[in-house]
Protein backbone atom coordinates (compact mmCIF):
# COMPACT_ATOMS: atom_id res chain seq x y z
CA UNK A 1 0.00 0.00 0.00
CA UNK A 2 1.31 3.12 -1.12
CA UNK A 3 2.15 5.71 2.08
CA UNK A 4 -0.53 8.97 2.16
CA UNK A 5 2.21 11.68 2.08
CA UNK A 6 5.29 9.65 0.50
CA UNK A 7 8.85 11.55 0.94
CA UNK A 8 9.72 14.16 -2.52
CA UNK A 9 12.75 13.68 -4.51
CA UNK A 10 13.18 16.84 -6.66
CA UNK A 11 15.56 17.19 -9.50
CA UNK A 12 16.86 20.13 -10.30
CA UNK A 13 18.03 19.84 -13.93
CA UNK A 14 19.25 21.85 -17.10
CA UNK A 15 22.28 22.70 -18.59
CA UNK A 16 25.16 24.57 -17.13
CA UNK A 17 24.32 28.56 -16.90
CA UNK A 18 20.27 27.64 -17.07
CA UNK A 19 19.84 29.55 -14.02
CA UNK A 20 19.39 26.03 -11.90
CA UNK A 21 20.22 27.56 -8.42
CA UNK A 22 18.69 30.29 -9.01
CA UNK A 23 15.25 29.78 -9.96
CA UNK A 24 14.86 26.38 -8.11
CA UNK A 25 14.26 28.19 -4.82
CA UNK A 26 12.07 30.22 -6.15
CA UNK A 27 10.00 26.77 -7.07
CA UNK A 28 10.88 24.42 -4.50
CA UNK A 29 8.45 24.51 -0.97
CA UNK A 30 9.45 26.55 1.82
CA UNK A 31 12.20 24.82 3.78
CA UNK A 32 12.79 21.55 1.52
CA UNK A 33 16.54 20.64 1.62
CA UNK A 34 18.07 21.45 -1.78
CA UNK A 35 21.73 20.03 -1.94
CA UNK A 36 23.89 21.49 -4.24
CA UNK A 37 27.79 20.75 -4.88
CA UNK A 38 28.47 24.76 -5.54
CA UNK A 39 27.00 25.83 -2.23
CA UNK A 40 28.81 22.30 -0.43
CA UNK A 41 32.34 23.50 -2.54
CA UNK A 42 31.77 27.50 -0.60
CA UNK A 43 30.91 25.99 1.86
CA UNK A 44 33.98 23.77 2.53
CA UNK A 45 36.58 26.37 1.08
CA UNK A 46 34.78 29.73 1.81
CA UNK A 47 35.28 30.39 -1.85
CA UNK A 48 32.60 30.44 -4.34
CA UNK A 49 33.67 28.98 -7.44
CA UNK A 50 35.90 25.81 -6.15
CA UNK A 51 32.98 23.72 -7.22
CA UNK A 52 35.39 21.67 -9.02
CA UNK A 53 36.21 20.33 -5.50
CA UNK A 54 36.06 16.33 -5.70
CA UNK A 55 34.82 16.58 -1.62
CA UNK A 56 31.81 18.75 -2.33
CA UNK A 57 31.27 16.07 -5.01
CA UNK A 58 31.36 13.33 -2.26
CA UNK A 59 29.68 15.42 0.62
CA UNK A 60 26.26 15.94 -1.81
CA UNK A 61 26.25 11.85 -2.11
CA UNK A 62 26.38 11.82 1.39
CA UNK A 63 24.06 14.58 2.27
CA UNK A 64 21.69 12.81 -0.54
CA UNK A 65 22.00 9.63 0.89
CA UNK A 66 21.55 10.87 4.88
CA UNK A 67 18.22 12.54 3.38
CA UNK A 68 16.93 8.75 1.90
CA UNK A 69 18.26 7.34 5.41
CA UNK A 70 15.71 9.76 7.47
CA UNK A 71 13.17 9.54 4.79
CA UNK A 72 12.66 13.35 3.94
CA UNK A 73 11.95 15.44 1.55
CA UNK A 74 15.21 17.00 -0.53
CA UNK A 75 16.18 18.18 -3.88
CA UNK A 76 19.13 18.58 -5.32
CA UNK A 77 20.90 19.90 -8.89
CA UNK A 78 22.48 18.07 -12.09
CA UNK A 79 23.02 18.89 -15.48
CA UNK A 80 21.27 15.22 -16.69
CA UNK A 81 24.32 15.04 -18.98
CA UNK A 82 24.88 11.82 -17.85
CA UNK A 83 22.60 8.77 -17.26
CA UNK A 84 24.05 8.04 -14.23
CA UNK A 85 21.19 9.12 -12.09
CA UNK A 86 18.76 6.94 -13.68
CA UNK A 87 19.75 3.52 -11.39
CA UNK A 88 19.31 6.28 -8.54
CA UNK A 89 15.66 7.38 -9.87
CA UNK A 90 14.48 3.82 -9.72
CA UNK A 91 15.74 3.17 -6.03
CA UNK A 92 13.73 6.25 -4.68
CA UNK A 93 10.97 4.90 -6.45
CA UNK A 94 11.64 1.58 -4.88
CA UNK A 95 11.70 3.33 -1.35
CA UNK A 96 9.02 5.08 -1.73
CA UNK A 97 9.73 8.67 -3.22
CA UNK A 98 8.11 10.58 -5.48
CA UNK A 99 10.19 11.80 -7.98
CA UNK A 100 9.83 14.76 -9.61
CA UNK A 101 12.45 16.62 -12.63
CA UNK A 102 12.27 20.77 -12.86
CA UNK A 103 14.28 21.04 -16.25
CA UNK A 104 15.61 24.55 -17.34
CA UNK A 105 15.97 24.83 -20.89
CA UNK A 106 18.19 27.66 -22.96
CA UNK A 107 17.87 27.82 -26.55
CA UNK A 108 21.28 27.72 -27.51
CA UNK A 109 24.95 26.34 -26.12
CA UNK A 110 26.18 29.78 -26.85
CA UNK A 111 23.49 31.29 -24.23
CA UNK A 112 25.01 28.85 -21.59
CA UNK A 113 28.28 29.43 -22.38
CA UNK A 114 27.58 33.46 -21.99
CA UNK A 115 25.67 32.68 -18.90
CA UNK A 116 28.85 30.90 -17.68
CA UNK A 117 30.67 32.95 -18.26
CA UNK A 118 29.12 35.87 -16.40
CA UNK A 119 28.70 33.57 -13.30
CA UNK A 120 32.66 33.67 -13.21
CA UNK A 121 32.75 37.27 -13.23
CA UNK A 122 30.67 37.48 -10.60
CA UNK A 123 32.53 34.93 -8.47
CA UNK A 124 30.58 31.73 -9.56
CA UNK A 125 32.81 29.16 -10.73
CA UNK A 126 34.13 27.96 -14.65
CA UNK A 127 33.21 25.36 -17.00
CA UNK A 128 35.28 25.24 -20.15
CA UNK A 129 33.29 26.08 -23.32
CA UNK A 130 33.89 22.96 -24.53
CA UNK A 131 32.21 20.93 -21.83
CA UNK A 132 29.09 23.17 -21.23
CA UNK A 133 28.46 22.81 -25.41
CA UNK A 134 29.18 18.84 -24.73
CA UNK A 135 26.69 18.83 -21.48
CA UNK A 136 23.96 21.03 -23.77
CA UNK A 137 23.21 18.44 -26.07
CA UNK A 138 23.49 15.37 -23.72
CA UNK A 139 21.30 16.76 -21.21
CA UNK A 140 18.73 17.63 -23.25
CA UNK A 141 18.24 14.35 -25.20
CA UNK A 142 18.49 12.69 -21.71
CA UNK A 143 15.50 14.96 -20.43
CA UNK A 144 13.37 13.87 -23.59
CA UNK A 145 14.42 10.35 -24.25
CA UNK A 146 15.09 9.22 -20.69
CA UNK A 147 14.83 11.20 -16.71
CA UNK A 148 10.68 12.79 -18.12
CA UNK A 149 9.87 8.90 -18.50
CA UNK A 150 11.18 8.04 -15.09
CA UNK A 151 10.20 10.78 -13.04
CA UNK A 152 6.61 10.82 -11.46
CA UNK A 153 6.34 14.50 -12.54
CA UNK A 154 8.18 16.86 -14.56
CA UNK A 155 7.77 20.17 -16.03
CA UNK A 156 10.52 22.00 -18.56
CA UNK A 157 10.76 25.66 -18.32
CA UNK A 158 12.54 28.27 -20.64
CA UNK A 159 15.10 29.78 -19.00
CA UNK A 160 16.46 32.36 -21.59
CA UNK A 161 14.69 35.48 -20.57
CA UNK A 162 15.74 38.03 -17.67
CA UNK A 163 12.38 37.72 -15.41
CA UNK A 164 10.77 33.69 -13.98
CA UNK A 165 11.08 31.02 -15.69
CA UNK A 166 8.14 30.55 -18.40
CA UNK A 167 6.57 27.14 -18.17
CA UNK A 168 7.02 24.91 -21.73
CA UNK A 169 5.00 21.61 -21.10
CA UNK A 170 4.37 19.78 -17.60
CA UNK A 171 3.52 16.13 -16.93
CA UNK A 172 1.07 16.13 -13.52
CA UNK A 173 0.60 13.98 -11.43
CA UNK A 174 -2.47 12.34 -13.46
CA UNK A 175 -0.20 11.44 -15.77
CA UNK A 176 -1.33 14.08 -18.36
CA UNK A 177 1.04 16.07 -20.20
CA UNK A 178 0.08 19.98 -20.45
CA UNK A 179 1.43 22.27 -22.71
CA UNK A 180 1.54 25.79 -22.39
CA UNK A 181 3.95 26.70 -25.43
CA UNK A 182 2.94 24.38 -28.35
CA UNK A 183 4.98 25.65 -31.20
CA UNK A 184 8.39 25.57 -28.79
CA UNK A 185 7.33 22.28 -27.35
CA UNK A 186 6.65 20.46 -31.20
CA UNK A 187 10.04 21.58 -32.12
CA UNK A 188 12.46 20.24 -28.95
CA UNK A 189 10.84 17.22 -29.41
CA UNK A 190 11.05 17.06 -33.01
CA UNK A 191 15.12 17.96 -32.25
CA UNK A 192 15.75 15.60 -29.22
CA UNK A 193 13.02 13.17 -28.69
CA UNK A 194 14.09 9.76 -30.18
CA UNK A 195 10.43 8.79 -30.50
CA UNK A 196 8.38 9.86 -33.67
CA UNK A 197 5.21 10.07 -31.89
CA UNK A 198 5.00 11.81 -28.61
Amino acid sequence: MAEQNPPQAVIIAGPNGSGKSTSATGLLPPGMPFVNADMIATELSGIPGTAGDINAGRLLIDRVRQHEIDRVDFAFETTLATRMLLTRVKEWKEMGYEVHLLYFWLPSDELAIHRVRSRVLNGGHHVPDETVRRRYKSSLSHFFNLYRHAAHTWRIYDNSGAGDPVLIAKLGRSGVVTVSKEELWTQLLKEYSDEEAD
